[in-house]
Formats: C-alpha cells, sequence, structure tokens
C-alpha cells in the first residue's frame, strides 16, 4: 500500500508539471471508499447455497480531467484498490497440518491496479462551490490475493496472480469547493449502478456450476470519495 501511495503521488506530480505545461484543466488526487453487500454461491452434497456478506474497500487515485464542451468535461485516471468481500465460502486450502477439513473464508480481498474513463458536467453554484455529476467506466487488475480464515489463524494464504478481477460502472455526484485562485477539495457519493466480477480458481469448484467460482454478485453498494484538485 505504502509504494502505491508514493507511485500514485510520483503520478500527480509528474501529470501536474504536463498538465501546466499544456494548459490543460485539472489534477487530481482522491480517496475513494466503498460498502459492499455481496452474495456467493457453493454447493455441499450437491446442494446449491448462497451466502452473503458485506465489507469496505478502498484505494488511492490520480486523474487528470479537460473540458471538451462548455460545462462537460472527459476524465481519465488509474492507482490502486484493495477490494474486499466479506463471505464465508469454501475455498482451496492446504492446511499446515496436512489435513483435509473443510475450510470457508471469513473474508477474502484483491489488490488491484485501478483504471478508468468517465464523462462529467460541472455547475458552477457561487463562487466558492460546484457540482460535478461523472458517469464512468472501472477496470480492476489483480496482482495479490488473500483468503482470511479461522481454521489456522497464523496460516492465510496469499497469492499473487495476475487476471481481470472485474469492471464497475459508477455514478458519482458531489460538491467541490474552492480554497484558493486553483485549488479544489471535493467530496462526492460513489453509487456503482453495474458491477461484474470475473472468477477465482482458488474457490472450490465442485463442477455442478461456474457460478461457484465467481467471486461474488452484488446486492448493493454505496461509497465516499475525497479529492483534492489543482485547476487551471
Amino acid at each position: 500500500m505504502k509504494k502505491c501511495t508514493l507511485l500514485c503521488l510520483g503520478i500527480f506530480y509528474t501529470v501536474l508539471l504536463f498538465s501546466q505545461n499544456k494548459k490543460s484543466n485539472s489534477v487530481a488526487l482522491s480517496i475513494p471508499i466503498l460498502y459492499n453487500q455481496s452474495d456467493a454461491v457453493f454447493y455441499t452434497l450437491g446442494r446449491r447455497k448462497t451466502t452473503s456478506g458485506d465489507a469496505i474497500s478502498y484505494g488511492i487515485n490520480v486523474n487528470y480531467s479537460k473540458f471538451i464542451y462548455k460545462k462537460f468535461f472527459a476524465t481519465v485516471g488509474g492507482g490502486y484498490f484493495k477490494q474486499v468481500f466479506g463471505i464465508r465460502r469454501p475455498f482451496n486450502y492446504k492446511p499446515p497440518d496436512g489435513s483435509k477439513p473443510l475450510i470457508t473464508t471469513t473474508f477474502y480481498s484483491y489488490k488491484n491496479v485501478h483504471s478508468f474513463i468517465g464523462l462529467g458536467h460541472k455547475m458552477k453554484l457561487n463562487n466558492k462551490y460546484c457540482l460535478n455529476n461523472v458517469l464512468s467506466y472501472h477496470l480492476y487488475h489483480t496482482y495479490n490475493q488473500n483468503y482470511k480464515q479461522n481454521y489456522f489463524p497464523n496460516h492465510n494464504p496469499t497469492f499473487k496472480q495476475r487476471f481481470n478481477l472485474g469492471s464497475i460502472v459508477m455514478l458519482s455526484t458531489g460538491i467541490e469547493k474552492k480554497i484558493s485562485k486553483n485549488i479544489c477539495i471535493g467530496l462526492d457519493i460513489l453509487v456503482p449502478i453495474k458491477t461484474q466480477w470475473s472468477y477465482d480458481n482458488n474457490f472450490n469448484g465442485s463442477g455442478y456450476s461456474i457460478d461457484e467460482v465467481q467471486i461474488a454478485k452484488n446486492k448493493f453498494s454505496v461509497g465516499t470519495n475525497f479529492s483534492f484538485k489543482y485547476n487551471f
């Protein structure tokens, strides 16, 4: 997480210098936090079962925005995002004592490289405040996976596989406050309107259905995003 934070700060500084040279519109550093309620499917003795759980995910991003027509702007960015699922479900686990009990997760998480692109609209409310609405598409590519279980507390497997975790179509709306000539801070509400998670072969697969290796199915999610923006 520390390395990813330093990387985002480095990208933020680089894009800021580039934007100054090209007289672009804005560059921002943001911290998104998302709450999710999700389902997962598994089979036991041939019977399909659905289990649910909730968790909080978070990250840090850098994005660049440019006005393209009047009050409409395009934005593109990326960074680090840790996606967490608080779901109890069986997974492929090799106990340190060589036994073969049925082990379930208490939660599982994925560290991701996060990228996104979007289209937004800015409406000026007064000399200090603006209202922003953005529709964006987000991609998550995982490089690190962790599975927490309580059966062997000091033996939680972590893998470093690389695969596409999933995607989210996100709607955000929020207030931006001007605190100096070029600097603004913002607070947005994030509402995922379509979430699609991929498959993870580390979950037990009985062969009854591909659903049991799907990472999760989103039931409900909402979040917030704090941003620090430099305008030109």
